[in-house]
């Protein structure tokens, strides 16, 4: 039987401040007290074994830079920052990893991020 080879897949998770936030439950629209970031752990963290089934995955935090996250126990962990999501560095960063050449990539975001800052 010939042998598969996965394709490359950049999982790439938003931290910034604004994942700290509390979502709110659709059907019911109460606060839960699970964050934004907690969400997108917990659907990574439940599709982790058809993600690894079917890609060879690299992490990345993102912030206001981008961080390569070692495994997946590290990106349980993970926590909100400090700091927004500037998605230009941060995806700067990343593009200047070796490790993040990939056919496919993932952004899982809320899709806040600080606006560029004008150049001088």
């Amino acid at each position: 039987e010939p042998k598969r080879i996965k394709p490359r897949l950049l999982v790439l998770v938003d931290n910034g401040h604004d994942m700290a936030a509390v979502r709110r439950v659709s059907a019911s629209k109460e606060p839960s007290q699970a964050s934004r970031l907690d969400a997108a752990l917990g659907w990574l963290a439940q599709g982790r074994k058809t993600i690894e089934r079917r890609a060879e995955a690299t992490l990345f935090s993102l912030s206001d830079h981008g961080r390569k996250i070692k495994n997946w126990e590290e990106l349980a962990a993970l926590k909100p920052s400090n700091a927004g999501f500037h998605a230009c560095d941060a995806l700067r960063d990343v593009l200047g990893d070796p490790d993040s050449s990939a056919e496919r990539a993932w952004l899982i975001s809320d899709g806040n991020a600080e606006p560029r800052k004008a150049l001088a």
